[in-house]
C-alpha cells in the first residue's frame, strides 16, 4: 500500500480542526488526508508535538531542523502544504520520492514567507528539475502559479465541499430573512467595496442588514457599532449553526480580493444560498458562481440590481414552499426551485478525491 506523508506548518488534527473555525485551507488538508486514508496508510507531520494515531491516520512532530526522518522513506508520497521551500529541503535528503507542494495561496509580488532562503528563481528551476509537482486550486490559481513558476508542473484540482460538514437544513426549520446579506470572509480582502454597496443598498432598504464573519486567524478589528445596517457575528465555529445561518439569509457576497478558490461560496452554492460575485477582478471564485450572478462590485448600483433580482425570486420561492402545505395537488409544481442555486458536482469531495488518487 502507497503511503502518503502530509506535511503542514500548524498543529491540531483532523477531529480537533473541526472546532477551530479556522482558515478554509487548514480544514480541506486534513479533511483530505481523513478521507485518503481510506485507500492510502496516511502519515501526517504537523507542530503538535505530542504524537498520537487516530482513525489510523499517524500524527509525528514535523521538526524543520532536523528532516532525517525522511532519509530511509523510499517510494512514497509527500503532499506539502503551502511552502515551497519545504518541498526543496526533504527532497534533497531524499529524491526517492514523489513530491507535490499543494498551494492554496494568492502569489503576489511578495510570498517570500513561502520561499525560505530560496530565490522564486531558484525555485522555479529547482521544481522543474527534479519533477515536484504544484498543485493549484483553479485556473486561476494556475496561471497565477504559472506567472512566477513558469517552467514547474502545476495540476489543476479543485477544493473540495464535503457535504457530511455542511448539512443542508429544511426549509421548513428555516426563517428566511431577505434583507440579510452575508460577507464571511477575511476583512482584509476588499471590505471597502462590500461596505460601498451596503451604504447605497440601505438607503433604498432600511431593513437590511450585513452580517459580517470572518475566520479566527483574521485579527482586524474595526468599530461598526454606530452603523446601523452592520452585524458583525465574527468567527462562527459550529457548522450546524454556520450552515443555517446561511440558509437563512438573501444571499452570500464574495470578496474583492483575487481569491484562488473561495470555499465559503461554493458552501453557500451546496446549501441553495445565492452568491453575488465581484467580475471587477480575475478570481479562482468566478469559476464557481454562475455567469447570471457576477457583477462590478465597484458599480453598486449594479449589485443593487442583483440584489433586488434575487430578494424577488426568493420571496416567491418562499411563499411556494410555504403554500405546498396547504395545498397537496399542486406539489410537483410548488417544489420547483425557482432560485435553482445549485453547485457545480465537480467540486464535490468525491470528484476531488478521485482527482488526487490519479495524480498520487
Amino acid at each position: 500500500m502507497t503511503t502518503l506523508y502530509f506535511i503542514i506548518t500548524k498543529d491540531k488534527n483532523h477531529l480537533s480542526i473541526l472546532n477551530d473555525g479556522g482558515g478554509a485551507s487548514e480544514l480541506l488538508f486534513y479533511t483530505l488526508a481523513r478521507n485518503l486514508s481510506k485507500n492510502y496508510k496516511v502519515i501526517i507531520y504537523n507542530l503538535e508535538k505530542e504524537e498520537l494515531t487516530l482513525d489510523n491516520i499517524e500524527y509525528k512532530y514535523f521538526d524543520c531542523n532536523n528532516l532525517d526522518f525522511i532519509k530511509n522513506i523510499q517510494n512514497s508520497v509527500f503532499i506539502i502544504q503551502r511552502h515551497f521551500d519545504i518541498a526543496i529541503d526533504l527532497h534533497r535528503v531524499n529524491s526517492n520520492n514523489k513530491f507535490i507542494l499543494w498551494s492554496h495561496d494568492y502569489l503576489e509580488y511578495r510570498f517570500a514567507n513561502l520561499c525560505g532562503n530560496y530565490s522564486q528563481d531558484y525555485i522555479n528551476y529547482y521544481y522543474s528539475k527534479n519533477s515536484i509537482t504544484i498543485v493549484a486550486v483553479s485556473n486561476f490559481h494556475k496561471d497565477n502559479v504559472m506567472s512566477k513558476f513558469p517552467n514547474t508542473s502545476i495540476y489543476v484540482i479543485y477544493n473540495a465541499l464535503f457535504p457530511e460538514l455542511y448539512v443542508k437544513h429544511s426549509l421548513t426549520n428555516i426563517d428566511l430573512n431577505t434583507n440579510h446579506i452575508i460577507f464571511a470572509s477575511s476583512w482584509s480582502k476588499g471590505l471597502h467595496n462590500i461596505i460601498n454597496i451596503a451604504c447605497e443598498y440601505y438607503k433604498v432598504n432600511p431593513s437590511f442588514k450585513l452580517l459580517m464573519l470572518k475566520p479566527s486567524y483574521d485579527t482586524r478589528n474595526e468599530d461598526f457599532s454606530n452603523v446601523p445596517f452592520i452585524n458583525v457575528l465574527g468567527n462562527i465555529k459550529n457548522k450546524a449553526e454556520y450552515c443555517k445561518l446561511l440558509q437563512s439569509c438573501l444571499c452570500v457576497l464574495t470578496t474583492s480580493y483575487q481569491e484562488t478558490f473561495g470555499c465559503v461560496f461554493a458552501e453557500a452554492l451546496h446549501l441553495g444560498v445565492p452568491v453575488i460575485g465581484d467580475n471587477s477582478i480575475r478570481a479562482g471564485f468566478q469559476e464557481i458562481i454562475p455567469n447570471k450572478y457576477l457583477c462590478n462590485f465597484r458599480d453598486t448600483q449594479e449589485v443593487i440590481k442583483k440584489i433586488n433580482i434575487l430578494k424577488e425570486l426568493r420571496q416567491n420561492h418562499n411563499n411556494e414552499h410555504n403554500n405546498e402545505h396547504n395545498n397537496e395537488h399542486n406539489n410537483e409544481h410548488n417544489n420547483e426551485d425557482k432560485v435553482n442555486i445549485t453547485l457545480d458536482s465537480k467540486f464535490y469531495s468525491h470528484q476531488i478525491i478521485e482527482n488526487w488518487k490519479k495524480l498520487v
